[in-house]
């Protein structure tokens, strides 16, 4: 059944560009780690997918980049602020922390975008340079972006109960949320949707769109920016 299995992940994924990077069992017999979730942290196979993962991550480039010391004392501040609850931070608020850990800076420093760039791309936080959204600065993406976003995108009633934001959309705009589930949403639905997260509401709709989760619909074919869209697809 496992060569049957590995016989069928070769087939369906084997001619896309991230097969190259696939890490497989036992000295390539098998394409996937066969883990017995009844054995828990007991399973050997698991204790081989940590030396894997760990083998991978070590030969990573990245892994042996050295950076200045003030970097990693604004990164501990960071993830102490994540701790703290926080998810999402404004530049500004990071260029003072900047300054307190010892690096002179202000938000139109390189040396800040290098930094920040870093952080991004070995997965500590969320950054992107562009304009609209370069002030912003996500500390716990899971949080911040990935909550909000399943309110739109999953099926709500999959698991039984529906949460509570959902359920209150489908019951006060249960024509707009109908819209919703066919594939089209109208922003006065984020009212509720997001209604703890109104203050943030137009860079989480900037950030799904530029991830492509969303995608504005223009209106007679003119082009409009995404803060101006009323209705996404």
């Amino acid at each position: 059944q496992h060569m049957l299995i590995s016989k069928l992940l070769f087939e369906t994924f084997s001619h896309y560009a991230a097969w190259q990077y696939v890490h497989t069992f036992r000295d390539k017999s098998l394409l996937f780690f066969p883990i017995d979730n009844t054995l828990g942290s007991n399973d050997p196979v698991l204790l081989q997918v940590k030396q894997v993962v760990h083998k991978a991550v070590m030969a990573e480039k990245y892994i042996q980049e050295k950076v200045p010391f003030a970097w990693l004392k604004v990164l501990e501040r960071l993830h102490t602020e994540v701790g703290k609850g926080h998810s999402v931070m404004k530049l500004d608020k990071v260029v003072d922390i900047c300054n307190e850990c010892g690096m002179a800076t202000d938000i139109d420093d390189k040396v800040l975008l290098v930094m920040l760039k870093l952080f991004n791309d070995f997965g500590q936080l969320m950054h992107h340079p562009e304009e609209k959204l370069r002030h912003w600065i996500i500390l716990n993406p899971a949080d911040f972006l990935v909550k909000p976003a399943t309110r739109i995108i999953c099926q709500h009633d999959l698991h039984g109960s529906l949460n509570l934001f959902i359920r209150a959309a489908s019951e006060k705009e249960s024509q707009l949320y109908a819209n919703l589930r066919q594939g089209f949403l109208h922003i006065k639905l984020l009212d509720i949707l997001w209604e703890d997260r109104l203050e943030h509401s137009e860079i989480l709709q900037k950030l799904l769109v530029k991830l492509g989760f969303l995608v504005p619909i223009v209106r007679q074919a003119e082009q409009i920016a995404e803060a101006q869209a009323d209705r996404y697809l």
